[in-house]
């Protein structure tokens, strides 16, 4: 489900401002791209509702209840700059047709949902628990990067001893063992 909504940002991301201009397929919650230009895209602004509303209610949800700081190898920061992006995206498309019947219902949405994402992303950008495991993970990988790459110059050898050296040893050995 995750996925399908990453997707379903991405493509609504990079969605162009006219109606006329969009091709794509929606199956249900799913986004395609068409890429056949004979083929009859949407009617209107309004068949983009459903999938633009599950594709944000989707990633707030496994945000909020996710164990991880990772959705689908997406961080968190980066799903919610995506967000941000669609958005943004969204807000010029309904601008650019804000003549259209469809476009309160609509804006209502993309008005909820922007609030929505200010609350997420203010919490992700405060000092929470998501926050410090991010950072104190990508401070280990530096740190374990670093070990290795030292590693290469570090010769490991161990200590040369001396027959006296030895001879000194032996007896202070063998009076432990006896003890």
């Amino acid at each position: 489900m995750d996925t399908v909504a990453i997707n379903n940002l991405r493509i609504i991301k990079d969605l162009p401002t006219k109606i006329e201009d969009f091709n794509l397929i929606i199956e249900g919650n799913k986004l395609t791209s068409s890429s056949d230009d004979n083929y009859k895209s949407i009617s209107s602004f309004q068949e983009l509702e459903y999938p633009i509303y599950f594709s944000f209610y989707q990633l707030f949800n496994s945000i909020r209840l996710s164990n991880l700081y990772k959705i689908n190898h997406y961080k968190t920061n980066d799903i919610l700059k995506l967000m941000n992006l669609a958005i943004d995206n969204l807000c010029e498309i309904l601008d650019e047709n804000e003549d259209a019947s469809y476009n309160q219902t609509i804006s209502e949405l993309i008005d909820d949902i922007d609030s929505k994402w200010v609350i997420l992303n203010d919490r992700n950008d405060t000092c929470s628990f998501w926050k410090l495991w991010e950072t104190f993970n990508d401070y280990l990988d530096t740190f374990s990067e670093a070990l290795l790459e030292c590693n290469k110059y570090l010769y490991i050898s161990y200590p040369k001893l001396d027959n006296e050296v030895i001879e000194k040893l032996i007896p202070k050995l063998v009076k432990q063992i006896q003890i």
